[in-house]
């Protein structure tokens, strides 16, 4: 492949990602709107689907401060989303979770959208989704150390 050929495949990967990002971004505020939250409520509700988290890590994970956390979290409370319990083996720590009922909108909306990512991937090779998962991995690290620089600032 030619150096312009290489250069020109380069542009079209970055003008592809810049793309999927705000197809991302706008899929998320439709999903919001459908939840009734606004996309800091999304976000932390996406972050529960992994596991009940205290209101710290929470808020360490969204990059939130303590305080917008307990609006957040009044919020999805009263959205039905999500739930505050104490943690069974230290009843001081209160956990939050998403609720079943929370749990099946969700799952309603990123669902269909999961199952059809899972078929077109069916159709690469173990060696390159492999290559994929790297490259996300990498462009994740660099994004990660360009949010550190502007939130250093």
């Amino acid at each position: 492949m030619s150096s312009d050929a290489r250069d020109a495949l380069m542009l079209e990967i970055g003008t592809e990602s810049s793309a999927w990002q705000d197809d991302v971004q706008r899929f998320d505020a439709a999903a919001a709107e459908k939840l009734g939250v606004n996309t800091t409520d999304l976000r932390c509700a996406s972050l529960l689907m992994h596991r009940a988290l205290t209101a710290k890590e929470l808020a360490q994970a969204a990059g939130l401060t303590p305080g917008a956390t307990t609006t957040v979290l009044d919020r999805l409370e009263a959205s039905k989303l999500a739930r505050r319990r104490y943690d069974e083996s230290d009843r001081r720590r209160v956990l939050m979770e998403l609720t079943p009922a929370g749990k099946k909108r969700i799952d309603e909306i990123w669902g269909p959208l999961v199952r059809d990512g899972a078929a077109m991937m069916q159709r690469y090779s173990t060696r390159e989704l492999e290559l994929v998962r790297d490259f996300v991995k990498k462009v994740r690290a660099i994004q990660a150390q360009h949010i550190a620089r502007i939130e250093g600032e």
